[in-house]
């Protein structure tokens, strides 16, 4: 919900403030490069909290 697109003319972010549910739009992309960095076996938990410190620190922003 934290994205800058807009539904409704307001911006996605401004529903997730406000604690508003709204259906977030889809759209196809064409990836036209993929890197790949690093290969670590981990579990689901040790993944999920490596992405949100990521996400926190506007690593995938």
């Amino acid at each position: 919900m934290y994205f800058s697109k807009t539904v409704k003319g307001k911006l996605l972010f401004t529903y997730a403030r406000n604690g508003e549910d709204v259906k977030i739009p889809e759209r196809k992309i064409f990836i036209k490069k993929l890197k790949l960095e690093k290969v670590r076996e981990m579990d689901n938990k040790k993944l999920f909290k490596n992405i949100e410190k990521r996400i926190k620190l506007g690593k995938y922003l």
